[in-house]
Protein backbone atom coordinates (compact mmCIF):
# COMPACT_ATOMS: atom_id res chain seq x y z
CA UNK A 1 0.00 0.00 0.00
CA UNK A 2 1.11 3.61 -0.63
CA UNK A 3 1.47 5.59 2.81
CA UNK A 4 2.82 9.09 1.84
CA UNK A 5 3.25 11.27 -1.46
CA UNK A 6 5.10 14.20 -1.66
CA UNK A 7 5.10 16.06 -4.85
CA UNK A 8 7.50 18.86 -5.85
CA UNK A 9 7.59 21.10 -8.71
CA UNK A 10 4.74 19.91 -10.60
CA UNK A 11 2.33 23.13 -11.85
CA UNK A 12 1.78 25.06 -8.66
CA UNK A 13 2.57 22.10 -6.42
CA UNK A 14 5.58 23.11 -4.28
CA UNK A 15 5.59 20.91 -1.52
CA UNK A 16 1.93 19.01 -1.65
CA UNK A 17 2.25 15.95 1.19
CA UNK A 18 -0.62 13.01 1.76
CA UNK A 19 0.03 10.32 3.43
CA UNK A 20 -2.19 7.10 5.24
CA UNK A 21 -0.50 7.19 8.11
CA UNK A 22 -2.33 7.89 11.62
CA UNK A 23 -1.36 7.74 15.32
CA UNK A 24 -1.72 4.48 17.49
CA UNK A 25 -4.20 6.13 20.01
CA UNK A 26 -6.52 6.81 17.19
CA UNK A 27 -6.07 3.71 15.12
CA UNK A 28 -6.55 1.49 18.88
CA UNK A 29 -10.07 2.93 19.52
CA UNK A 30 -10.95 2.36 15.53
CA UNK A 31 -9.83 -1.06 14.68
CA UNK A 32 -12.65 -1.85 12.49
CA UNK A 33 -11.25 0.80 9.81
CA UNK A 34 -7.60 1.30 10.57
CA UNK A 35 -4.42 -1.47 10.44
CA UNK A 36 -1.90 -1.95 12.08
CA UNK A 37 1.39 -3.43 11.00
CA UNK A 38 4.39 -5.18 12.29
CA UNK A 39 7.33 -3.41 10.41
CA UNK A 40 10.00 -5.91 10.02
CA UNK A 41 12.61 -2.83 11.28
CA UNK A 42 10.69 -3.63 14.66
CA UNK A 43 8.55 -0.94 14.59
CA UNK A 44 4.68 -0.76 14.37
CA UNK A 45 2.76 1.57 11.24
CA UNK A 46 -0.97 1.96 11.54
CA UNK A 47 -3.07 3.21 8.58
CA UNK A 48 -6.28 3.95 6.52
CA UNK A 49 -7.33 3.49 3.69
CA UNK A 50 -9.35 6.65 2.72
CA UNK A 51 -7.50 10.29 2.35
CA UNK A 52 -9.50 13.30 1.56
CA UNK A 53 -8.02 16.71 -0.15
CA UNK A 54 -10.27 19.87 0.32
CA UNK A 55 -9.75 23.45 -0.46
CA UNK A 56 -10.87 26.17 -2.89
CA UNK A 57 -10.69 26.02 -6.51
CA UNK A 58 -7.01 26.68 -8.21
CA UNK A 59 -5.19 25.03 -4.88
CA UNK A 60 -3.68 22.16 -6.67
CA UNK A 61 -6.09 19.04 -5.86
CA UNK A 62 -6.40 18.03 -9.39
CA UNK A 63 -2.92 18.77 -10.05
CA UNK A 64 -1.62 16.66 -7.37
CA UNK A 65 -3.90 13.50 -8.98
CA UNK A 66 -2.53 14.26 -11.79
CA UNK A 67 0.89 14.09 -10.93
CA UNK A 68 0.49 10.98 -9.48
CA UNK A 69 -0.68 9.47 -12.93
CA UNK A 70 2.64 11.18 -14.48
CA UNK A 71 4.47 9.29 -11.91
CA UNK A 72 2.96 5.43 -13.07
CA UNK A 73 2.99 6.59 -17.22
CA UNK A 74 6.92 7.20 -16.62
CA UNK A 75 7.29 4.39 -14.20
CA UNK A 76 5.57 1.76 -16.47
CA UNK A 77 7.57 3.19 -19.12
CA UNK A 78 4.79 4.04 -21.38
CA UNK A 79 5.31 6.71 -23.87
CA UNK A 80 4.42 10.20 -22.35
CA UNK A 81 4.15 12.73 -24.73
CA UNK A 82 3.11 16.02 -23.58
CA UNK A 83 1.68 17.47 -26.42
CA UNK A 84 -0.54 14.28 -27.03
CA UNK A 85 -4.53 14.95 -26.34
CA UNK A 86 -4.93 12.62 -23.33
CA UNK A 87 -2.05 14.87 -21.75
CA UNK A 88 -2.83 18.43 -22.49
CA UNK A 89 -3.54 19.10 -18.54
CA UNK A 90 -0.29 18.41 -17.77
CA UNK A 91 0.71 21.27 -19.89
CA UNK A 92 3.31 23.77 -17.77
CA UNK A 93 3.80 27.43 -18.65
CA UNK A 94 6.66 27.83 -16.71
CA UNK A 95 9.07 24.72 -17.10
CA UNK A 96 10.78 23.18 -13.90
CA UNK A 97 12.15 20.20 -12.78
CA UNK A 98 10.00 17.65 -10.64
CA UNK A 99 10.33 15.80 -7.68
CA UNK A 100 8.22 12.89 -6.97
CA UNK A 101 8.53 10.58 -4.03
CA UNK A 102 6.63 7.94 -2.88
CA UNK A 103 6.53 5.68 0.36
CA UNK A 104 5.51 1.82 0.10
CA UNK A 105 4.67 -0.60 2.78
CA UNK A 106 5.19 -3.79 0.99
CA UNK A 107 5.66 -7.29 2.87
CA UNK A 108 6.00 -5.26 5.99
CA UNK A 109 8.71 -3.47 4.33
CA UNK A 110 8.69 0.23 4.22
CA UNK A 111 9.99 1.48 0.79
CA UNK A 112 10.64 5.11 -1.04
CA UNK A 113 10.70 5.32 -4.39
CA UNK A 114 11.86 8.75 -5.70
CA UNK A 115 11.90 10.14 -8.99
CA UNK A 116 13.45 13.42 -10.10
CA UNK A 117 12.35 14.50 -13.56
CA UNK A 118 13.73 17.52 -15.86
CA UNK A 119 11.46 20.38 -17.52
CA UNK A 120 11.07 18.15 -20.34
CA UNK A 121 9.39 15.04 -17.63
CA UNK A 122 12.18 13.14 -18.58
CA UNK A 123 13.74 10.98 -15.60
CA UNK A 124 17.58 12.71 -14.13
CA UNK A 125 17.60 10.68 -11.08
CA UNK A 126 15.97 7.73 -9.49
CA UNK A 127 16.14 5.80 -5.92
CA UNK A 128 14.99 3.01 -4.28
CA UNK A 129 15.51 2.92 -0.92
CA UNK A 130 14.84 0.39 2.10
CA UNK A 131 14.03 1.84 6.67
CA UNK A 132 16.49 0.35 7.83
CA UNK A 133 15.77 -2.85 9.99
CA UNK A 134 16.33 -2.82 13.76
CA UNK A 135 16.78 0.69 13.86
CA UNK A 136 14.10 3.68 14.77
CA UNK A 137 15.87 6.70 13.58
CA UNK A 138 14.16 6.43 10.42
CA UNK A 139 17.42 6.20 8.18
CA UNK A 140 17.52 4.15 5.08
CA UNK A 141 19.25 1.68 2.91
CA UNK A 142 19.96 2.28 -0.73
CA UNK A 143 18.39 -0.56 -3.02
CA UNK A 144 19.65 0.68 -6.49
CA UNK A 145 20.43 4.57 -7.83
CA UNK A 146 19.32 4.74 -11.33
CA UNK A 147 20.37 7.85 -13.92
CA UNK A 148 18.77 6.69 -16.93
CA UNK A 149 16.15 8.03 -18.56
CA UNK A 150 13.77 4.72 -18.06
CA UNK A 151 12.78 3.89 -15.21
CA UNK A 152 15.18 1.11 -13.65
CA UNK A 153 11.72 -0.18 -12.07
CA UNK A 154 10.33 -1.03 -14.76
CA UNK A 155 13.81 -2.55 -16.38
CA UNK A 156 14.21 -4.85 -13.94
CA UNK A 157 10.66 -6.15 -14.24
CA UNK A 158 11.36 -6.87 -18.05
CA UNK A 159 14.72 -8.22 -17.60
CA UNK A 160 15.50 -12.09 -16.71
CA UNK A 161 16.73 -13.25 -13.63
CA UNK A 162 20.46 -14.02 -14.46
CA UNK A 163 20.71 -10.13 -16.10
CA UNK A 164 18.95 -8.87 -12.30
CA UNK A 165 21.62 -11.18 -10.43
CA UNK A 166 24.59 -10.06 -13.15
CA UNK A 167 24.21 -6.53 -13.72
CA UNK A 168 22.14 -5.30 -10.64
CA UNK A 169 23.82 -7.60 -7.94
CA UNK A 170 20.27 -7.55 -5.97
CA UNK A 171 19.26 -10.13 -3.84
CA UNK A 172 16.12 -12.59 -4.03
CA UNK A 173 14.61 -10.35 -1.15
CA UNK A 174 15.35 -6.92 -2.79
CA UNK A 175 13.71 -8.82 -6.39
CA UNK A 176 10.76 -9.63 -4.62
CA UNK A 177 10.23 -6.48 -3.19
CA UNK A 178 10.99 -4.44 -6.35
CA UNK A 179 8.29 -7.31 -8.23
CA UNK A 180 5.26 -6.48 -5.82
CA UNK A 181 6.03 -2.90 -5.69
CA UNK A 182 5.87 -2.74 -9.47
CA UNK A 183 2.59 -4.49 -9.82
CA UNK A 184 1.04 -2.52 -7.25
CA UNK A 185 2.07 0.53 -9.38
CA UNK A 186 0.51 -0.95 -12.11
CA UNK A 187 -2.83 -0.88 -9.87
CA UNK A 188 -2.66 2.80 -9.61
CA UNK A 189 -6.36 3.97 -11.31
CA UNK A 190 -7.37 7.58 -11.76
CA UNK A 191 -11.21 8.52 -12.18
CA UNK A 192 -11.29 11.96 -13.34
CA UNK A 193 -13.87 14.76 -12.70
CA UNK A 194 -16.13 14.32 -15.51
CA UNK A 195 -17.21 10.39 -16.25
CA UNK A 196 -14.62 8.39 -15.12
CA UNK A 197 -11.53 6.51 -16.02
CA UNK A 198 -8.50 8.15 -17.82
CA UNK A 199 -6.97 5.42 -19.79
CA UNK A 200 -9.49 5.11 -22.94
CA UNK A 201 -10.18 1.59 -23.27
CA UNK A 202 -12.47 2.64 -20.22
CA UNK A 203 -14.93 5.39 -21.44
CA UNK A 204 -18.38 4.51 -22.88
CA UNK A 205 -17.28 2.33 -25.41
CA UNK A 206 -16.34 -0.35 -23.44
CA UNK A 207 -19.28 -0.67 -21.31
CA UNK A 208 -21.18 -0.95 -24.99
CA UNK A 209 -18.75 -3.41 -26.00
CA UNK A 210 -19.29 -5.43 -22.85
CA UNK A 211 -23.13 -5.39 -23.09
CA UNK A 212 -22.97 -6.19 -26.41
CA UNK A 213 -20.32 -9.13 -25.92
CA UNK A 214 -22.79 -10.27 -23.53
CA UNK A 215 -25.76 -10.91 -26.09
CA UNK A 216 -23.64 -12.63 -28.29
CA UNK A 217 -22.44 -14.59 -25.92
CA UNK A 218 -24.95 -15.70 -23.39
CA UNK A 219 -23.22 -17.71 -20.62
CA UNK A 220 -22.32 -18.15 -16.53
CA UNK A 221 -19.51 -15.32 -16.83
CA UNK A 222 -21.22 -12.74 -18.84
CA UNK A 223 -24.27 -13.17 -16.78
CA UNK A 224 -22.69 -12.36 -13.77
CA UNK A 225 -21.25 -9.18 -15.48
CA UNK A 226 -24.01 -7.94 -16.84
CA UNK A 227 -26.18 -8.52 -13.88
CA UNK A 228 -23.54 -6.39 -11.89
CA UNK A 229 -23.90 -3.50 -14.65
CA UNK A 230 -27.82 -3.93 -14.11
CA UNK A 231 -27.36 -3.53 -10.31
CA UNK A 232 -25.41 -0.31 -10.61
CA UNK A 233 -27.47 1.33 -12.93
CA UNK A 234 -30.99 0.72 -10.84
CA UNK A 235 -29.00 1.90 -7.58
CA UNK A 236 -28.46 5.09 -9.36
CA UNK A 237 -31.95 5.36 -11.52
CA UNK A 238 -34.41 2.46 -10.53
CA UNK A 239 -36.85 3.45 -13.19
CA UNK A 240 -33.88 1.63 -15.59
CA UNK A 241 -35.62 -1.83 -15.99
CA UNK A 242 -33.04 -3.49 -18.88
CA UNK A 243 -31.11 -3.51 -21.72
CA UNK A 244 -31.65 -4.64 -25.22
CA UNK A 245 -29.17 -5.09 -28.74
CA UNK A 246 -30.39 -3.62 -31.44
CA UNK A 247 -28.49 -5.91 -34.35
CA UNK A 248 -29.59 -4.04 -37.52
CA UNK A 249 -28.62 -0.93 -35.81
CA UNK A 250 -25.76 -2.26 -33.55
CA UNK A 251 -26.97 -0.12 -30.73
CA UNK A 252 -27.47 -1.26 -27.47
CA UNK A 253 -31.10 0.19 -26.08
CA UNK A 254 -31.88 0.96 -22.49
CA UNK A 255 -35.02 0.41 -21.36
CA UNK A 256 -36.67 3.43 -18.96
CA UNK A 257 -39.68 2.44 -17.15
CA UNK A 258 -42.31 5.46 -17.17
CA UNK A 259 -45.46 5.42 -15.23
CA UNK A 260 -47.28 2.67 -17.31
CA UNK A 261 -45.02 2.47 -20.30
CA UNK A 262 -41.70 1.59 -21.06
CA UNK A 263 -39.31 3.53 -23.16
CA UNK A 264 -35.97 2.89 -25.14
CA UNK A 265 -33.26 4.96 -25.19
CA UNK A 266 -29.74 5.19 -26.33
CA UNK A 267 -27.34 3.90 -23.75
CA UNK A 268 -25.39 7.39 -24.29
CA UNK A 269 -28.73 9.38 -23.44
CA UNK A 270 -28.48 7.66 -19.39
CA UNK A 271 -28.06 10.40 -17.24
CA UNK A 272 -23.83 11.99 -16.63
CA UNK A 273 -24.70 10.84 -13.01
CA UNK A 274 -25.80 7.09 -13.70
CA UNK A 275 -23.12 6.80 -15.79
CA UNK A 276 -20.16 8.19 -13.86
CA UNK A 277 -21.08 5.96 -10.60
CA UNK A 278 -21.31 3.06 -13.13
CA UNK A 279 -17.82 3.82 -14.84
CA UNK A 280 -16.33 4.27 -10.96
CA UNK A 281 -18.09 1.42 -9.65
CA UNK A 282 -17.32 -1.27 -11.97
CA UNK A 283 -13.74 -1.67 -12.35
CA UNK A 284 -13.45 -1.15 -8.34
CA UNK A 285 -16.31 -4.44 -8.25
CA UNK A 286 -14.44 -6.16 -10.56
CA UNK A 287 -10.93 -5.80 -9.16
CA UNK A 288 -12.46 -6.26 -5.89
CA UNK A 289 -10.07 -9.34 -5.45
CA UNK A 290 -6.68 -7.22 -6.24
CA UNK A 291 -4.87 -4.72 -4.06
CA UNK A 292 -5.41 -1.09 -5.79
CA UNK A 293 -4.99 2.24 -5.40
CA UNK A 294 -8.01 4.46 -6.81
CA UNK A 295 -7.81 8.23 -7.26
CA UNK A 296 -10.92 9.94 -7.73
CA UNK A 297 -11.07 13.66 -8.43
CA UNK A 298 -14.02 15.24 -7.31
CA UNK A 299 -15.97 12.54 -6.08
CA UNK A 300 -19.25 14.87 -5.40
CA UNK A 301 -19.63 15.48 -9.10
CA UNK A 302 -22.84 14.54 -10.47
CA UNK A 303 -23.39 11.90 -7.80
CA UNK A 304 -25.69 12.02 -4.77
CA UNK A 305 -24.79 11.82 -1.59
CA UNK A 306 -25.83 8.27 -0.81
CA UNK A 307 -23.91 7.20 -4.00
CA UNK A 308 -20.61 8.81 -2.10
CA UNK A 309 -21.41 7.42 0.86
CA UNK A 310 -21.30 4.02 -0.91
CA UNK A 311 -18.10 4.30 -2.40
CA UNK A 312 -16.45 5.46 0.72
CA UNK A 313 -17.66 2.99 2.80
CA UNK A 314 -16.28 -0.34 0.41
CA UNK A 315 -12.62 1.12 1.37
CA UNK A 316 -13.20 2.54 4.92
CA UNK A 317 -14.57 -0.77 6.66
CA UNK A 318 -12.20 -3.68 7.27
CA UNK A 319 -14.47 -6.18 6.55
CA UNK A 320 -15.82 -4.88 3.26
CA UNK A 321 -12.11 -3.69 1.98
CA UNK A 322 -10.26 -7.14 2.78
CA UNK A 323 -7.23 -6.67 0.21
CA UNK A 324 -6.53 -3.86 1.89
CA UNK A 325 -7.40 -1.58 -1.20
CA UNK A 326 -7.17 2.65 -0.66
CA UNK A 327 -9.22 5.24 -2.23
CA UNK A 328 -7.84 9.23 -2.14
CA UNK A 329 -10.37 11.51 -3.25
CA UNK A 330 -10.32 15.22 -4.02
CA UNK A 331 -13.55 17.53 -3.06
CA UNK A 332 -15.17 20.65 -2.38
CA UNK A 333 -17.53 19.64 -0.29
CA UNK A 334 -17.50 19.31 3.50
CA UNK A 335 -20.75 17.55 4.44
CA UNK A 336 -18.84 14.17 2.98
CA UNK A 337 -16.56 14.35 5.77
CA UNK A 338 -20.11 14.41 8.34
CA UNK A 339 -21.01 11.07 6.59
CA UNK A 340 -22.81 8.81 9.13
CA UNK A 341 -19.86 6.66 10.71
CA UNK A 342 -17.48 8.10 8.45
CA UNK A 343 -15.85 10.43 11.26
CA UNK A 344 -13.11 12.43 9.88
CA UNK A 345 -10.41 11.36 12.58
CA UNK A 346 -10.33 8.11 10.40
CA UNK A 347 -10.03 9.81 7.27
CA UNK A 348 -6.38 11.74 6.42
CA UNK A 349 -8.16 15.08 5.72
CA UNK A 350 -5.68 17.74 4.10
CA UNK A 351 -6.10 21.37 3.23
CA UNK A 352 -4.76 24.00 0.81
CA UNK A 353 -1.77 25.81 2.85
CA UNK A 354 -0.26 28.60 1.14
CA UNK A 355 3.56 27.40 2.30
CA UNK A 356 3.49 23.32 2.00
CA UNK A 357 0.29 23.17 -0.60
CA UNK A 358 -1.30 20.99 1.77
CA UNK A 359 -1.25 20.29 5.07
CA UNK A 360 -2.63 18.13 7.48
CA UNK A 361 -6.24 18.60 9.17
CA UNK A 362 -4.27 18.00 12.69
CA UNK A 363 -1.62 20.42 12.35
CA UNK A 364 -4.56 23.03 12.42
CA UNK A 365 -3.98 24.69 15.76
CA UNK A 366 -7.23 26.72 15.14
CA UNK A 367 -9.23 23.40 14.53
CA UNK A 368 -10.58 21.16 17.85
CA UNK A 369 -11.62 17.90 16.28
CA UNK A 370 -14.40 17.45 18.71
CA UNK A 371 -15.77 20.70 18.93
CA UNK A 372 -18.12 21.37 16.13
CA UNK A 373 -18.15 18.52 12.75
CA UNK A 374 -16.13 19.26 9.89
CA UNK A 375 -18.35 20.84 7.69
CA UNK A 376 -19.20 23.84 10.34
CA UNK A 377 -15.35 24.29 11.36
CA UNK A 378 -15.16 24.62 7.49
CA UNK A 379 -17.99 26.72 6.10
CA UNK A 380 -17.21 29.16 9.30
CA UNK A 381 -13.36 29.42 8.07
CA UNK A 382 -12.39 28.05 10.68
CA UNK A 383 -10.25 26.35 9.04
CA UNK A 384 -8.62 28.13 5.87
CA UNK A 385 -8.32 27.27 2.08
CA UNK A 386 -11.74 29.42 0.76
CA UNK A 387 -11.69 31.63 -2.13
CA UNK A 388 -10.36 35.61 -1.11
CA UNK A 389 -13.72 37.05 0.81
CA UNK A 390 -13.07 40.75 -0.65
CA UNK A 391 -12.75 39.13 -4.14
CA UNK A 392 -16.30 37.64 -3.41
CA UNK A 393 -17.68 40.67 -1.99
CA UNK A 394 -16.23 43.03 -5.32
CA UNK A 395 -18.58 40.07 -7.35
CA UNK A 396 -21.97 41.08 -4.79
CA UNK A 397 -21.14 44.68 -5.78
CA UNK A 398 -20.93 44.60 -9.75
CA UNK A 399 -24.21 42.26 -9.59
CA UNK A 400 -26.14 45.36 -7.39
CA UNK A 401 -24.77 47.60 -9.90
CA UNK A 402 -23.51 49.62 -6.58
CA UNK A 403 -20.40 50.22 -8.33
CA UNK A 404 -21.49 52.02 -11.14
CA UNK A 405 -23.71 54.30 -8.63
CA UNK A 406 -20.63 55.03 -7.17
CA UNK A 407 -19.01 56.04 -10.42
CA UNK A 408 -21.43 58.49 -11.38
CA UNK A 409 -21.51 60.12 -8.03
Amino acid sequence: MITKINIKGFKSLKNAEVEFYTKKNIADKNKDVTRKHQLLNGGFAYTFNLAGLIGANATGKSSFLEAILIYKTIVLNHYFDINKPEFRFFFELEKKPKQFNFEYLIDDNVLKHEVNLNENFQITCEKLSILNKAKKDNSWSLIFQNNYKYSLLWRLNEISQYEKDESFNLNSVQISLIKKLFEFIKHIVFFNNNLGIFENNMLLPLLVQDLKYFFLNKNSETQNRFDLIKDLISAVDPNIIDFEYDQLRDEIIVLVQENDKVVKVLLDNISVGTKRFIFIMLPIILRKNETNFYLIDEIENSLHPTLIDTILRLFYFNDTNLNNSQLFFTTHNPYIFDQIELHNSCINISLYNSDENFAKLSNFNDYKRNDKLFSKNYILEIINSHPESNNIYQIYENFSNKKDESNLM
